[in-house]
């Protein structure tokens, strides 16, 4: 009988814990699968930011941003702030699924083009953070102008070397106080 009613009891235990696992595992299904995505700005390419309700994802550009603009704004919220000039938020409207476009401006006249979609509540990836950088280039400019000399020649060139000196000796200060002296 202590037998059985041991038995009976691990039985259970093992039971419970099956369960607690079970329902863990159904919870985290519904969290998101968070991303930070770092790209470069290319104007010709269109991104797409995976958005979902209750969460808000940022993109930061290499510059100032001066105007966001939304396909259809009653679908998703788009923030900006002269405080974070760099980077702009969005969150869609609502849990139901949703899709539009946005253009990113920025100071230079970069265009950013952006797919928005937020599968809704039910799952699918979030982009917490989408980050451009500048896009890459193998020529290195150089901060300072520079230019180049074609060809230097001598300017005592073809001069007789007896000149030359009597040249130097004229033009040294060393003999200028001299001459002035007497």
């Amino acid at each position: 009988m202590k037998y059985a009613m041991k038995l009976s009891l691990s039985l259970l235990h093992v039971t419970a814990v099956a369960w607690l696992i079970s329902q863990c595992g159904l919870a985290q299904t519904g969290t998101s699968s968070a991303q930070i995505v770092t790209l470069a700005l290319n104007p010709r390419d269109v991104t797409v930011l995976h958005l979902r309700k209750g969460y808000v994802s940022s993109v930061r550009l290499p510059e100032e941003v001066t105007s966001v603009v939304l396909g259809d704004p009653g679908t998703f919220r788009a923030e900006h702030s002269e405080a974070e000039p760099q980077l702009v938020f969005f969150k869609p409207v609502s849990a139901k699924p949703a899709e539009t476009n946005a253009l990113i401006t920025t100071r230079s006249g970069h265009e950013v083009s952006l797919s928005l979609v937020s599968e809704g509540r039910g799952g699918g990836p979030v982009d917490y953070v989408l980050k451009y950088e500048p896009t890459r280039s193998l020529v290195v400019e150089s901060a300072y102008p520079s230019f180049l000399i074609a060809e230097t020649r001598s300017m005592t060139q073809g001069i007789d070397p007896k000149r030359q000196r009597a040249r130097r000796l004229r033009l040294s200060p060393r003999n200028c106080c001299a001459s002035n002296a007497s």
